[in-house]
């Protein structure tokens, strides 16, 4: 059960689990991530089933921390051998999470119902091109998906600050 202040609500629905990330956690500094990434995967402990929806509908930003959560969730989805879909209708989010090439990895639907024939309908809906009953493969290609999403953090606030630098056109 997911406390009613939480940035999130985690439920289960039949097979699968349902991680809706809330508005109020864009207001949550970065240290904070961490614990209420902890507080999701011990409640994903104790879902009887591996399957997750990320449900992204409620946000119209993101940021890299709330990217961080995700693919720590997508790690322990993978490890107890689930798949993970992600329902983002809002263009801006979509377009952080293609940034980081995280559309190559993960279904992205615009609906729940999307989402639940890509974590229902077999193996051939899921986007991961690694053998799923490999977890070093899974950590490797979690690794290559963190370290590239640092680094679009790193040129996005580079860029930023060189525009801010630039005279007037």
């Amino acid at each position: 059960m997911t406390a009613p202040d939480a940035p999130f609500r985690f439920t289960q629905e039949e097979n699968v689990s349902i991680l809706v990330l809330q508005q109020e956690l864009n207001n949550v500094q970065w240290g904070e991530i961490d614990s209420i990434g902890t507080q999701v995967l011990n409640a994903l402990a104790d879902r009887t089933h591996p399957n997750v929806i990320v449900d992204l509908s409620q946000l119209n930003y993101m940021g890299s921390a709330m990217v961080a959560l995700i693919v720590r969730v997508w790690k322990a989805t993978m490890a107890r051998k689930g798949k993970l879909a992600v329902v983002c209708p809002h263009d801006g989010v979509r377009e952080v999470l293609k940034l980081a090439s995280l559309d190559k990895h993960w279904a992205i639907t615009n609906t729940q119902a999307e989402a639940r024939k890509a974590v229902g309908a077999g193996a051939a809906s899921h986007k991961l091109n690694v053998d799923q009953s490999s977890d070093s493969n899974a950590w490797k290609v979690a690794a290559v998906l963190s370290t590239t999403l640092l680094l679009i953090v790193v040129v996005g606030g580079l860029i930023y600050a060189f525009r801010g630098n630039q005279p007037p056109e």
